[in-house]
Protein backbone atom coordinates (compact mmCIF):
# COMPACT_ATOMS: atom_id res chain seq x y z
CA UNK A 1 0.00 0.00 0.00
CA UNK A 2 1.55 3.32 -1.10
CA UNK A 3 0.90 6.81 0.30
CA UNK A 4 0.75 9.97 -1.83
CA UNK A 5 -0.21 13.58 -1.10
CA UNK A 6 -2.60 15.17 -3.61
CA UNK A 7 -3.41 18.87 -3.19
CA UNK A 8 -7.06 19.95 -3.24
CA UNK A 9 -8.22 16.36 -3.72
CA UNK A 10 -11.50 17.21 -2.02
CA UNK A 11 -12.31 20.32 -4.05
CA UNK A 12 -15.51 19.98 -6.07
CA UNK A 13 -17.08 21.83 -9.01
CA UNK A 14 -19.30 24.86 -8.30
CA UNK A 15 -20.50 28.08 -9.94
CA UNK A 16 -23.03 30.83 -9.24
CA UNK A 17 -25.83 30.75 -11.81
CA UNK A 18 -28.39 33.39 -10.83
CA UNK A 19 -29.11 36.30 -8.51
CA UNK A 20 -32.52 36.98 -6.99
CA UNK A 21 -34.00 40.48 -7.40
CA UNK A 22 -35.78 40.17 -4.09
CA UNK A 23 -34.35 39.89 -0.61
CA UNK A 24 -35.88 39.72 2.86
CA UNK A 25 -33.17 42.08 4.12
CA UNK A 26 -31.23 45.03 2.68
CA UNK A 27 -28.05 43.63 4.26
CA UNK A 28 -27.38 40.77 1.82
CA UNK A 29 -27.87 39.44 -1.70
CA UNK A 30 -29.42 36.05 -2.40
CA UNK A 31 -27.90 33.98 -5.22
CA UNK A 32 -28.27 30.52 -6.76
CA UNK A 33 -25.24 28.24 -6.76
CA UNK A 34 -24.80 25.40 -9.26
CA UNK A 35 -22.84 23.06 -7.02
CA UNK A 36 -21.88 19.84 -8.86
CA UNK A 37 -23.40 17.27 -11.20
CA UNK A 38 -24.12 13.56 -10.87
CA UNK A 39 -21.57 11.63 -12.91
CA UNK A 40 -17.85 11.63 -13.65
CA UNK A 41 -15.78 14.81 -13.77
CA UNK A 42 -13.15 15.56 -16.41
CA UNK A 43 -10.40 14.50 -14.01
CA UNK A 44 -12.09 11.12 -13.31
CA UNK A 45 -13.79 11.73 -9.97
CA UNK A 46 -17.16 9.96 -9.85
CA UNK A 47 -20.21 11.31 -8.01
CA UNK A 48 -22.96 8.68 -7.92
CA UNK A 49 -26.59 9.57 -7.25
CA UNK A 50 -26.39 8.02 -3.79
CA UNK A 51 -23.24 9.96 -2.85
CA UNK A 52 -24.57 13.20 -4.36
CA UNK A 53 -27.76 13.05 -2.28
CA UNK A 54 -25.79 12.26 0.87
CA UNK A 55 -23.31 15.08 0.20
CA UNK A 56 -26.00 17.67 -0.53
CA UNK A 57 -27.63 16.96 2.84
CA UNK A 58 -24.56 18.53 4.51
CA UNK A 59 -24.41 21.79 2.53
CA UNK A 60 -26.59 23.93 4.84
CA UNK A 61 -24.65 26.61 6.78
CA UNK A 62 -21.57 26.07 4.58
CA UNK A 63 -19.59 29.36 4.53
CA UNK A 64 -18.61 31.15 1.32
CA UNK A 65 -14.89 31.82 1.83
CA UNK A 66 -11.85 33.17 -0.01
CA UNK A 67 -8.87 35.49 0.22
CA UNK A 68 -9.04 38.74 -1.76
CA UNK A 69 -5.73 40.09 -3.08
CA UNK A 70 -6.09 43.89 -3.08
CA UNK A 71 -3.00 44.34 -5.27
CA UNK A 72 -4.11 41.92 -8.00
CA UNK A 73 -7.79 42.80 -7.41
CA UNK A 74 -8.70 39.14 -7.60
CA UNK A 75 -9.63 36.24 -5.34
CA UNK A 76 -7.30 33.44 -4.21
CA UNK A 77 -9.25 30.26 -3.57
CA UNK A 78 -8.16 27.68 -0.98
CA UNK A 79 -5.71 30.09 0.64
CA UNK A 80 -4.17 29.34 4.03
CA UNK A 81 -6.24 32.17 5.54
CA UNK A 82 -9.71 32.92 4.14
CA UNK A 83 -12.50 35.30 5.10
CA UNK A 84 -16.24 34.56 5.18
CA UNK A 85 -18.35 36.51 2.66
CA UNK A 86 -21.60 34.59 2.88
CA UNK A 87 -23.32 31.33 3.72
CA UNK A 88 -25.33 28.58 2.05
CA UNK A 89 -28.96 29.09 3.10
CA UNK A 90 -29.84 26.39 5.68
CA UNK A 91 -33.60 26.97 5.32
CA UNK A 92 -34.15 26.70 1.55
CA UNK A 93 -33.58 23.08 0.62
CA UNK A 94 -31.14 22.36 -2.25
CA UNK A 95 -32.53 20.66 -5.34
CA UNK A 96 -31.43 18.57 -8.32
CA UNK A 97 -32.18 20.18 -11.70
CA UNK A 98 -31.82 18.86 -15.25
CA UNK A 99 -29.88 20.95 -17.77
CA UNK A 100 -28.95 19.63 -21.22
CA UNK A 101 -29.15 16.06 -20.00
CA UNK A 102 -27.00 16.72 -16.90
CA UNK A 103 -28.35 16.56 -13.34
CA UNK A 104 -26.98 19.50 -11.33
CA UNK A 105 -27.21 20.11 -7.58
CA UNK A 106 -28.39 23.69 -6.96
CA UNK A 107 -28.66 25.62 -3.69
CA UNK A 108 -29.44 29.12 -2.39
CA UNK A 109 -26.55 31.27 -1.14
CA UNK A 110 -26.67 34.45 0.96
CA UNK A 111 -23.82 36.93 0.29
CA UNK A 112 -23.04 39.73 2.73
CA UNK A 113 -22.89 42.34 -0.03
CA UNK A 114 -24.35 45.26 1.91
CA UNK A 115 -22.04 45.36 4.89
CA UNK A 116 -20.52 48.88 5.14
CA UNK A 117 -16.95 47.56 5.28
CA UNK A 118 -14.50 45.66 3.07
CA UNK A 119 -16.47 42.43 3.53
CA UNK A 120 -19.45 43.97 1.76
CA UNK A 121 -17.48 45.53 -1.09
CA UNK A 122 -15.57 42.29 -1.72
CA UNK A 123 -18.73 40.14 -1.50
CA UNK A 124 -20.19 42.28 -4.30
CA UNK A 125 -17.43 40.97 -6.61
CA UNK A 126 -18.24 37.28 -6.08
CA UNK A 127 -21.00 36.82 -8.67
CA UNK A 128 -19.42 35.59 -11.89
CA UNK A 129 -16.28 34.24 -10.20
CA UNK A 130 -15.38 30.56 -10.53
CA UNK A 131 -16.08 28.47 -7.43
CA UNK A 132 -14.63 25.36 -5.81
CA UNK A 133 -16.23 23.40 -3.00
CA UNK A 134 -14.25 22.05 -0.07
CA UNK A 135 -14.92 18.79 1.77
CA UNK A 136 -13.99 18.03 5.38
CA UNK A 137 -11.02 15.74 4.84
CA UNK A 138 -11.59 13.33 7.72
CA UNK A 139 -15.14 12.57 6.50
CA UNK A 140 -14.15 11.63 2.96
CA UNK A 141 -14.39 7.99 1.84
CA UNK A 142 -13.75 6.72 -1.67
CA UNK A 143 -12.73 3.71 -3.73
CA UNK A 144 -10.55 3.37 -6.83
CA UNK A 145 -12.29 1.70 -9.78
CA UNK A 146 -10.26 -0.24 -12.37
CA UNK A 147 -11.06 -1.93 -15.66
CA UNK A 148 -11.95 -5.57 -14.95
CA UNK A 149 -10.00 -6.79 -17.99
CA UNK A 150 -6.84 -4.65 -18.01
CA UNK A 151 -6.69 -3.49 -14.40
CA UNK A 152 -6.07 0.07 -15.57
CA UNK A 153 -7.32 3.00 -13.52
CA UNK A 154 -10.83 4.23 -14.42
CA UNK A 155 -11.92 6.70 -11.75
CA UNK A 156 -12.04 7.59 -8.07
CA UNK A 157 -15.56 7.02 -6.75
CA UNK A 158 -16.52 9.05 -3.68
CA UNK A 159 -18.80 7.21 -1.25
CA UNK A 160 -19.02 9.62 1.71
CA UNK A 161 -18.07 13.16 2.72
CA UNK A 162 -19.28 16.45 4.20
CA UNK A 163 -19.03 20.07 3.05
CA UNK A 164 -16.74 22.45 4.92
CA UNK A 165 -16.76 25.49 2.61
CA UNK A 166 -17.39 27.11 -0.77
CA UNK A 167 -14.16 28.80 -1.87
CA UNK A 168 -14.27 31.64 -4.40
CA UNK A 169 -11.50 31.20 -6.97
CA UNK A 170 -9.59 33.82 -8.90
CA UNK A 171 -10.16 34.28 -12.61
CA UNK A 172 -6.60 33.05 -13.27
CA UNK A 173 -7.47 29.65 -11.77
CA UNK A 174 -8.71 27.59 -14.71
CA UNK A 175 -11.89 25.50 -14.25
CA UNK A 176 -11.55 21.80 -15.03
CA UNK A 177 -14.49 21.83 -17.47
CA UNK A 178 -16.97 24.20 -19.09
CA UNK A 179 -20.17 24.79 -17.13
CA UNK A 180 -18.65 24.61 -13.70
CA UNK A 181 -15.59 25.96 -11.94
CA UNK A 182 -12.83 23.95 -10.35
CA UNK A 183 -9.37 24.38 -8.82
CA UNK A 184 -6.26 24.93 -10.97
CA UNK A 185 -6.51 21.97 -13.36
CA UNK A 186 -3.12 22.49 -15.09
CA UNK A 187 -1.18 21.95 -11.86
CA UNK A 188 -3.27 18.97 -10.75
CA UNK A 189 -3.14 17.18 -14.11
CA UNK A 190 0.67 17.07 -14.18
CA UNK A 191 0.75 15.43 -10.77
CA UNK A 192 -2.30 13.23 -11.26
CA UNK A 193 -1.10 11.77 -14.58
CA UNK A 194 2.27 10.80 -13.11
CA UNK A 195 0.60 9.03 -10.19
CA UNK A 196 -1.94 7.36 -12.50
CA UNK A 197 0.83 6.17 -14.84
CA UNK A 198 2.73 4.71 -11.90
CA UNK A 199 -0.38 2.86 -10.66
CA UNK A 200 -1.07 1.44 -14.14
CA UNK A 201 2.55 0.35 -14.62
CA UNK A 202 2.93 -1.34 -11.24
CA UNK A 203 -0.63 -2.66 -11.07
CA UNK A 204 -0.88 -1.42 -7.47
CA UNK A 205 -3.49 0.54 -5.54
CA UNK A 206 -2.25 3.73 -3.88
CA UNK A 207 -3.79 5.20 -0.73
CA UNK A 208 -4.32 8.95 -1.04
CA UNK A 209 -3.85 11.20 2.02
CA UNK A 210 -6.00 14.34 1.95
CA UNK A 211 -3.97 17.39 3.12
CA UNK A 212 -5.17 20.90 3.93
CA UNK A 213 -5.92 23.40 1.18
CA UNK A 214 -2.63 25.30 1.53
CA UNK A 215 -1.08 26.13 -1.84
CA UNK A 216 2.01 24.05 -2.59
CA UNK A 217 4.61 24.43 -5.31
CA UNK A 218 5.11 21.63 -7.85
CA UNK A 219 8.50 20.97 -6.23
CA UNK A 220 6.86 20.38 -2.85
CA UNK A 221 4.27 18.03 -4.38
CA UNK A 222 6.97 16.13 -6.26
CA UNK A 223 8.87 15.70 -2.97
CA UNK A 224 5.89 13.93 -1.36
CA UNK A 225 5.54 11.56 -4.31
CA UNK A 226 9.26 10.77 -4.42
CA UNK A 227 9.43 10.12 -0.68
CA UNK A 228 6.53 7.64 -0.93
CA UNK A 229 8.13 5.79 -3.85
CA UNK A 230 11.56 5.74 -2.18
CA UNK A 231 10.09 4.21 0.95
CA UNK A 232 8.34 1.49 -1.04
CA UNK A 233 10.92 0.56 -3.67
CA UNK A 234 14.25 2.12 -2.72
CA UNK A 235 15.93 5.23 -4.05
CA UNK A 236 17.66 3.45 -6.97
CA UNK A 237 14.38 2.00 -8.28
CA UNK A 238 12.63 5.36 -7.99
Amino acid sequence: MKTVMIKNFTSLPASFVAVSNQSESPLYTRAKLKVFYIGETADHRLFTKEFSEKLLDTIGYTPVVSKYNTEDKDFEGHAAEQQIYGIVDPIVAPTFEEEDGITWAVCDVILYTERPDSTGSIAQKIIGQPQSLELKADTVQYKINRDSQTGKFQNIEFTDGQFIGVSVLGKSQDPAFTGSAFFDVKEFNKQFEQIKEYCDTRGEIMNVIIPTFVEQSWGEKQKYVMEALDAAHGESNT
